[in-house]
């Protein structure tokens, strides 16, 4: 369960995210609540005044007897995926609705309207409401496929402006003041509003998440030594500078099926893009000594 907030100067909003859905409450502040920790593992008595707790996971319905929270009806199901900010008193959310993403505002928090409907390179994924100062943003992104498109509004959503996004399209993004920052697997990247070119500010090493380049990926490798218990192989590759894995390591159906769970799974290792021929090398020659011993 994930939990978001947002406050104005009378009004706590929470937004929380379940495997059943979303549901968004909204309470006056000053007012005394109970919270659940870790599963309820404890429970603690607060008195809420400016600061909420930081790691919050409770179930709305905890809350509804204690601090007479309201929910405010979602009206598109079970699933938000958008959360929800607040802009002068206004609640705004987003969603994917096919090759599209709309975003709905209520004022009420009973009714709700449309304020956008844009076209959108996927047709699923992630979007949210962004807002900055008086200016709304709304970004949409597809990490399946790559795909990202933002929008800026100036007058709380009654007209929208394309954004111009980086490359690679970025996973992240969000503005800041008259910057707006974008970050990809790749790169951090920074723009001055109104400027047509994006500077990288932060390269991060590359990941290769296209489904067309998977032949450029490093697998890992799982194995055993015929004689030699996979924990011991991998204490002894351990002793020698090697970090691997021993067991199912969540596998379990596929260890199982090999027959191996009783006799200690498998070995795991993997390479990485910063691995040499060398280190491997030398893997291999670690492994020789192990299996001949």
């Amino acid at each position: 369960m994930i939990i978001s907030r947002e406050q104005d100067a009378s009004r706590l909003f929470l937004c929380s995210s379940n495997p059943a859905g979303y549901s968004t409450i909204i309470s006056p502040l000053q007012t005394e609540f109970f919270y659940i920790y870790a599963q309820n593992l404890f429970i603690m008595k607060k008195n809420f005044t400016n600061t909420f707790p930081a790691i919050v996971t409770f179930l709305l319905c905890s809350l509804s007897a204690i601090a007479q929270w309201t929910e405010i009806p979602i009206p598109i199901g079970a699933s938000m995926p958008g959360g929800m900010k607040l802009l002068n008193g206004n609640v705004y959310t987003s969603y994917y609705s096919g090759f599209r993403v709309k975003c709905i505002r209520t004022s009420d928090y009973i009714h709700w309207s449309q304020i956008a409907e844009l076209p959108a390179t996927s047709s699923f994924g992630t979007s949210r409401v962004i807002p900055d100062g008086q200016h709304l943003y709304l970004f949409a992104f597809n990490r399946t496929q790559q795909t990202a498109s933002a929008w800026k509004s100036t007058n709380e959503g009654q007209n929208w402006q394309l954004v111009n996004l980086p490359s690679p399209r970025p996973g992240l993004f969000t503005p800041v003041g008259d910057v707006l920052l974008a970050a990809s697997d790749l790169a951090v990247q920074r723009i001055v509003n109104g400027s047509a070119t994006w500077n990288i500010t932060l390269t991060t090493p590359q990941r290769i998440w296209d489904m067309k380049r998977l032949d450029e990926r490093v697998s890992t490798v799982s194995f055993t030594l015929e004689g030699k218990h996979p924990n011991e192989v991998a204490k002894q590759l351990g002793d020698a500078g090697f970090y691997v894995w021993d067991g199912h390591y969540y596998a379990l159906a596929v260890v199982e099926r090999l027959g191996l769970l009783d006799k200690g799974g498998m070995i795991r290792v993997g390479a990485a893009h910063y691995n040499t021929l060398a280190e491997i090398e030398s893997f291999g020659e670690a492994l020789q000594k192990i299996a001949g011993g």
